[in-house]
């Protein structure tokens, strides 16, 4: 009897567990024309957008870094000429334990070391 109920606590926690996010990996960035500029999405509800972006600059972005704010975190990507953009993800988060995080702040080049829950 023992047995089985810790066996079912066990599986309750590992159910509950919370999995480490990382931002969005350049490959899944997706770039769409707006009347100035261009709007850059990614699977699981991130979204940014760049007035001065180019054509094609999607393919050139590479990460860059990491911000939480209050209620979202903010990947950075930098790419050839110039361009920039920064997805949002709106949804409160906090910056996962044994990572490169610094007052809410993640530099590197890659997301997997910037990870939050």
């Amino acid at each position: 009897m023992q047995k089985t109920i810790i066996a079912m606590l066990l599986g309750v926690l590992s159910a509950t567990s919370v999995q480490a996010q990382t931002c969005p990996a350049v490959s899944s960035i997706s770039q769409t024309p707006k009347d100035v500029g261009f709007l850059y999405k990614a699977p699981g509800g991130w979204e940014g957008e760049s007035p001065n972006a180019d054509e094609g600059d999607v393919k050139t972005f590479n990460f860059a870094n990491a911000l939480i704010k209050p209620n979202a975190v903010v990947c950075g990507y930098n790419g050839d000429n110039k361009s920039v953009v920064e997805l949002t993800l709106e949804k409160a988060v906090t910056a996962a334990e044994d990572f490169h995080w610094q007052d809410g702040t993640c530099e590197g080049s890659d997301p997997a070391k910037c990870a939050f829950n």
